[in-house]
């Protein structure tokens, strides 16, 4: 064992030399033909080298559309500007003034709180003359207004809602000038309309309806036109207040509300009937101006009913204790407010013929409140109403008439009035209405249970509530 693994060692360190040249031969055989099979098989890599550009060109046109694009400019293979919409047509947006119409009568009305509005009252007729100047009757696109201290209110598709009675035109709440303020407010904001919005007017005066038309109009400057020449005489003439320049209320066919619990035994008062006649037109913003809050009437019960029969006939029963005939009590009555409404005839036309304010009156029996009194006196003017025959012993006036119709509805409440307007609301505008309401009063009124029960109608509709006195219309328009 000692004598063979020296010899087996000195065999393998001797042809070590050997080994390592057989295997750097081998590498460079396998390199050689790798490189080969690459070169012959595989072949070059392939550049890509462009073609020579083609001169279509000129080369100061190519330098001269960099040097625009380095500005920022455009180059003539920029996209196209939309072309402009133009017209030549003479008038085609022009701005019509507000109409100019005849203002014969008292000069007196006009100027009120320094607006101008040049109302005019008279036998002639009756006109508005408005400092407004030329109202933007053209623009473009949505716009938000302002109305009657109302501000940014939408004004896309529009209604305007108003109380033309006599009541309103009460020496109480302003009268001509006041209401000559309003008109002129309404007229201003469709004025100022774009021609992509849309506007309609309703008039009520108590349960007659007159509305502009039987749909939403375009604002353009020949519908403004046409409506301005609607609007504009609007109680200026003492023989025509209300509707009645008009020749009465035009036909209306209320549409019922669809699917709704409405009671049948409720009626509504003139400014939610007025309502239910602008939201048939499918607006989404209304304003309602009334000089009365009521919410309307219901059917009494026939209980209640007996008890108002009964309580009736005992004040009768007083008064023919009295030893009062109360048929011939009736006859004095008439008689003498036959007599007063004369003397006031007469003394709107003397007024009107002096170019002063006329009195307006719903119900001749009016003239005894002692505001009207002192109205009249003021006016170096008196009425004195005769009594005789028809006052108790208290000498207080006797308004029960025997042979009237007994009343058989009670008034109804805030909730009734709200169910009515809900459904309307839902039938016809769904969820896009504003319902804004103005309560015309005096100028010393503060009828709270009205502003409170109008304000939850107006804030359940998204719309808001104001309360309209002459003072307030003053600031408003004040310069």
């Amino acid at each position: 064992m000692e004598t063979v693994r020296p010899s087996l060692y000195r065999r393998l360190t001797g042809s070590m030399p050997v080994l390592v040249s057989v295997g750097l031969h081998a590498i460079l055989i396998a390199a050689a033909a790798v490189l080969v099979v690459s070169e012959t098989i595989v072949g070059k890599k392939k550049r890509f080298e462009a073609p020579p550009p083609a001169d279509t060109a000129p080369r100061k046109q190519v330098e001269h559309r960099l040097q625009v694009a380095r500005k920022g400019g455009a180059t003539s293979s920029s996209p196209a500007a939309s072309a402009r919409i133009l017209t030549t047509a003479s008038g085609a947006l022009a701005l019509p003034p507000m109409p100019a119409l005849a203002t014969p009568g008292a000069s007196g009305l006009g100027g009120f709180g320094g607006f101008g509005a040049g109302l005019g009252l008279g036998a002639g007729g009756g006109g508005l003359g408005t400092s407004l100047g030329s109202a933007n009757l053209g623009g473009r696109g949505f716009m938000s207004l302002s109305f009657l201290g109302l501000s940014n209110v939408r004004a896309q598709k529009v209604v305007f809602v108003v109380d033309v009675g006599r009541s309103l035109m009460d020496i109480r709440k302003g009268g001509f000038q006041a209401f000559g303020i309003i008109r002129t407010e309404i007229m201003k904001l469709i004025g100022n309309l774009p021609p992509s919005s849309e506007f309609g007017v309703v008039l009520f005066d108590g349960m007659k309806l007159n509305p502009y038309a039987d749909r939403l109009q375009l604002a353009t400057v020949k519908n403004k036109t046409t409506f301005f020449d609607w609007m504009g005489p609007i109680n200026t003439k003492l023989d025509a207040l209300g509707i009645a320049y008009t020749g009465g209320g035009t036909a209306w066919t209320a549409v019922a509300p669809e699917g709704s619990a409405i009671d049948p035994g409720y009626s509504p008062s003139p400014w939610v009937q007025a309502v239910h006649a602008g939201l048939q037109l499918k607006p989404d913003t209304v304003f309602v101006i009334t000089g009365a809050a009521g919410y309307g009437s219901k059917r009494m019960g026939e209980g209640e009913l007996q008890g108002r029969r009964r309580s009736r006939e005992q004040d009768l029963e007083a008064l023919r204790r009295e030893g009062l005939d109360l048929k011939e009590v009736t006859k004095a009555r008439l008689a003498a407010l036959a007599k007063a409404r004369k003397e006031l005839e007469a003394i709107n036309r003397r007024l009107i013929a002096e170019r002063r304010d006329p009195f307006i009156v719903t119900e001749t029996r009016r003239i005894l409140d002692a505001d009207f009194q002192a109205a009249l006196a003021r006016a170096g003017v008196a009425i004195t109403m005769d009594l005789t025959g028809w006052s108790d012993r208290a000498g207080k006036p006797v308004w029960v008439d025997p042979d009237a119709r007994l009343s058989e509805v009670e008034p109804a409440a805030l909730n009734d009035a709200q169910a009515f307007v809900g459904a309307l609301a839902n039938t016809f505008t769904r969820d896009r209405l504003a319902l804004n309401l103005f309560l015309f009063a005096g100028p010393d009124d503060r009828p709270q249970a009205a502003m409170d029960g109008l304000t939850q109608v107006a804030r359940r509709h998204g719309g808001r509530f104001e309360l309209l006195t002459t003072r307030r219309l003053e600031e408003l328009t004040a310069p």
